[in-house]
């Protein structure tokens, strides 16, 4: 089987070495790369590991969902399965032979790992449910931790089966695919820039009768180092309400009520962390608190969508 691994790198040079080292020289895997016009040394280093006729050096950033799906048909008549990969992501070759050996089933879209970060701990799972207004209203109020009918839109590592754990998505940090499900459902979606596109792609794959699965493989993610910011983030949570307006809502109303509960929701968290005075480490390492953190997102919830250009449209290039 061969098995193509995606890489998009963004100013991602202190990651790039880990997560290719364990993946190059095996015969069954190969590395296609595509450099987003990075500041810092990613290129060279890229030019340094993958072949150069694997390898983009693009002189724009037209976003992660482009790059994937540029990389994804130059690797098609080669490989029978792709693996989307972050470049903050790292995982062992034996463990990608895995993930791919699930995705060849027929009955199977896309596969996942169990992430981790890098202290061993996470509070969230790397996949869960669509964000419909009930599994958002569970996440947010804490409901989700009772799983079952009230597991939330991400799942909680407690939730997760010994060996595997039937999904609605899994996180484009590493992502399995077989490469003829990826066009079949038009690879990924380029509406936006970065965020929202990998639950939207395994949406699809869902609708067509596929089953998309996260099983008990290690992988660690260096979460939101892949073009590290020093603000608050908040492209994830407006895209993810444009996902939901425009691809899930049966009707105006229930985007509005939409955004009603998981602007409410945050600022339900704002106002339970504000009594803690807890910290939050952002993307960039910059200390914020988890208070304004949550009023961050509750605020860009309420904004979404009205200056007419989604968020991914703001992103700077």
């Amino acid at each position: 089987m061969n098995i193509a691994i995606l890489l998009v790198s963004y100013n991602s040079e202190k990651y790039l070495r880990a997560s290719l080292g364990s993946l190059l020289g095996c015969p069954s895997i190969r590395v296609w790369a595509q450099d987003n016009n990075s500041s810092d040394d990613s290129a060279k280093i890229l030019c340094e590991l993958v072949e150069p006729e694997n390898l983009i050096l693009s002189e724009g950033n037209a976003g992660f969902a482009v790059a994937v799906n540029d990389l994804a048909r130059r690797a098609s008549e080669w490989s029978d399965v792709l693996v989307l990969l972050n470049p903050d992501a790292s995982i062992e070759a034996e463990d990608v032979q895995a993930l791919a050996d699930v995705a060849a089933n027929a009955s199977i879209g896309a596969v996942g790992p169990y992430i981790t970060m890098p202290a061993g701990v996470s509070r969230v799972a790397s996949g869960g449910r669509l964000p419909t207004i009930w599994r958002m209203l569970c996440h947010l109020t804490g409901l989700s931790h009772l799983g079952g009918y009230f597991s939330g839109h991400y799942l909680t590592p407690s939730q997760l089966g010994a060996d595997k754990t039937d999904v609605d998505w899994v996180t484009g940090a590493c992502l399995a695919v077989r490469t003829d499900e990826f066009f079949r459902v038009g690879g990924m979606n380029e509406r936006w820039f970065m965020y929202a596109e990998d639950i939207d792609f395994c949406r699809r794959l869902k609708a067509i009768g596929l089953r998309n699965r996260m099983v008990n493989v290690p992988c660690t993610h260096q979460l939101g180092a892949s073009g590290e910011r020093d603000r608050v983030n908040t492209v994830w949570v407006e895209n993810l309400y444009d996902l939901y307006a425009t691809y899930m809502a049966p009707s105006a109303l229930h985007s509005l009520v939409w955004r009603a509960v998981v602007a409410a929701g945050f600022f339900g968290r704002s106002a339970i962390a504000s009594l803690g005075h807890t910290q939050y480490s952002g993307d960039s390492g910059v200390k914020n608190s988890s208070a304004e953190r949550y009023l961050a997102y509750a605020g860009a919830v309420l904004r979404a969508g009205k200056d007419g250009r989604l968020a991914s449209e703001r992103v700077p290039r």
